[in-house]
């Protein structure tokens, strides 16, 4: 089974992409707050450190049509889809990963 759901917010406009054939992709992060206590969360906003998750979003087609004309900056939104990793080599010939939750469904709250 791959299904993710996440709720939070977006960090930045989403980027929308029109590739050939009519297609368009929309991608954006989202800041999902982590589980935890207070008193760990105080902890970690002093030492500087992130008290949530930015996963990668993409949307495609008449949904990322959708996320273009809805949505922006600091709106809230629930995702479900499932995880998908890339592998690509960078400038050195070293692979990397990129993992991306592909969105199947983008609920605007």
């Amino acid at each position: 089974m791959n299904t993710v759901q996440l709720i939070g917010r977006l960090t930045s406009d989403p980027l929308i992409t029109e590739l050939e054939s009519d297609h368009v992709v929309a991608k954006f992060n989202i800041a999902v707050e982590k589980v935890m206590s207070t008193e760990r969360r105080e902890k970690l906003i002093e030492e500087g450190k992130p008290v949530a998750n930015f996963p990668r979003i993409q949307a495609w087609g008449k949904q990322a049509r959708l996320v273009d004309e809805y949505l922006s900056k600091g709106k809230m939104v629930g995702i479900v889809g499932e995880l998908q990793t890339d592998v690509y080599e960078n400038s050195d010939g070293e692979a990397r990963y990129a993992t991306v939750v592909n969105a199947n469904q983008i609920k605007f709250l």
